[in-house]
């Protein structure tokens, strides 16, 4: 399907589907983009991942500045202001 074509319904459809071939893929952009769409979709789980391991494979502690932000945009019940002035900051709404 010609790109221009996609609807909002087919981007999140084809976001939701299995990728039978993403673990065998050389494409690094393929694995970069399923981070991204990891993180959306649960930002603390994903955090542990990247971040979350000590030497050895022993459960760790996320950085501090890590900590912080999940706490600001997550955890927060106030995130929703800071997620507005993060927008604003960067000029997205």
């Amino acid at each position: 399907m010609p790109l221009e074509r996609y609807s909002q319904e087919d981007l999140e459809r084809e976001h939701r589907r299995v990728k039978p071939c993403a673990p065998r893929c050389a494409v690094g952009c393929v694995h970069r983009v399923a981070q991204l769409d990891e993180l959306r979709e649960d930002p603390a789980g994903t955090l542990e991942q990247w971040f979350g391991q000590a030497p050895g494979g022993r459960p760790g502690r996320l950085p501090r500045s890590v900590r912080f932000l999940l706490w600001v945009f997550v955890g927060n019940r106030q995130r929703q202001f800071f997620r507005n002035a993060a927008m604003r900051m960067f000029g997205i709404k």
